[in-house]
């Protein structure tokens, strides 16, 4: 005799009204209206709503992706982002926004989507600081400044990273890997947006200006900068000495007047310096030159570059050296010197004769890495 099959009625939310298959589906909703996270992560204490959701978290600390695309082979640490990847692959956009048109894969990234382009709502709020974020992701990636959680290291040099993509970017110092190449110079550079900021030295394009004196710079960082010339601020400290400068790279060459590291080294005549554009005026030094002369067996023409062309391929060093060691770089323009170079040459550790009035040799001779 065959067995009726039993029928289950729908669960109803008291609070939302919304409906659920499952009782158990309904407990686990509930919890976000109250507010209960009764599974806690033994590793970082952070609280899951549900056993599964934190099996998952878990996940995050071992490492592990169980499932795997089968066309691509990228793994994942849940079933639903596998299902949600497929459908790259497919081309299938189940959700679409209704303001733009913009199709998507799942619906948590169409409410992102809308969040960030058009409603501009940001309800995800930092406990400590009430700072206000669009996505959940953000606010997480905010939350280990207030920490100092960092998850992400590297396992060449142990260093370690809030995010992931930071530690991707950190990585390619190692590799020598630099994916994004300038289609007019074929420059090449470790960030897409080291590419992006680079591209507006083609263009002139100068998006950022100063709303105290109307100059206009390439790179928000340099505005950034260029304003303590206005307020006189000098927000990087020496804990030694207590001297204070205007940018980090300067605090950061300072300090090794304390600690006598000289990190960049000429590989033929075995001299050491403290700052690498120090290095680079070294290698077009007479001295330098008339070393290669004489180690070579065979006559070497040596031709003098003219000072334009040591700017040049002093500031190409500073750029490729600041852009993989601090984010904060800046290219200085020669037409900045006048109102820049003057503060920023007192700042520096190995400038010396600090009475005479900056002119463009100094520029040249100026350390600008910041």
């Amino acid at each position: 005799m065959e067995k009726k099959r039993k029928n289950n009625t729908n669960q109803t939310c008291h609070i939302c009204d919304k409906e659920f298959s499952r009782n158990s589906l309904l407990i686990r909703h509930i919890r976000t209206h109250t507010g209960e996270r009764p599974f806690s992560c033994d590793l970082c204490n952070k609280d899951f709503v549900s056993e599964y959701s934190l099996v998952v978290h878990t996940r995050v600390h071992t490492g592990e992706r169980p499932y795997s695309c089968d066309l691509c082979n990228k793994a994942f640490s849940d079933q639903s982002s596998l299902i949600r990847h497929k459908r790259i692959h497919a081309g299938v956009k189940l959700y679409s926004c209704d303001e733009c048109d913009k199709g998507f894969c799942d619906i948590s990234n169409l409410k992102q989507h809308k969040r960030v382009k058009h409603s501009g709502e940001k309800p995800f709020s930092c406990d400590v600081c009430k700072k206000t974020f669009s996505t959940k992701s953000s606010l997480e990636v905010h939350v280990r400044i207030h920490t100092g959680e960092k998850p992400f290291a590297c396992d060449i040099c142990n260093k370690a990273f809030p995010q992931s993509s930071e530690l991707v970017k950190h990585q390619r110092i190692h590799t020598g890997e630099k994916p994004y190449s300038c289609n007019i110079c074929n420059k090449a550079f470790t960030q897409k947006g080291h590419l992006e900021g680079h591209k507006k030295i083609h263009t002139g394009e100068k998006s950022y200006v100063c709303d105290l004196c109307d100059k206009s710079f390439i790179h928000n960082s340099e505005l950034t900068v260029h304003r303590r010339v206005h307020t006189g601020e000098k927000p990087y400290k020496c804990d030694l000495c207590e001297k204070a400068f205007a940018n980090s790279s300067h605090l950061t060459a300072h300090k090794r007047t304390h600690t006598g590291e000289k990190p960049y080294s000429c590989e033929v005549c075995d001299e050491s310096f403290k700052i690498g554009t120090d290095l680079t005026r070294h290698k077009k030094s007479a001295k330098h030159l008339k070393k290669i002369e004489t180690s070579c067996d065979t006559a070497v023409s040596i031709s003098f570059i003219d000072s334009g062309n040591v700017k040049d391929e002093i500031d190409q060093d500073v750029e490729e050296e600041a852009v993989d060691e601090d984010p904060m770089f800046i290219e200085i323009k020669t037409e900045n010197a006048e109102e820049i170079v003057k503060q920023e040459i007192e700042d520096s550790p190995s400038y010396e004769n600090k009475d005479r009035k900056v002119n463009i040799t100094d520029y040249i001779e100026y350390k600008t890495e910041v």
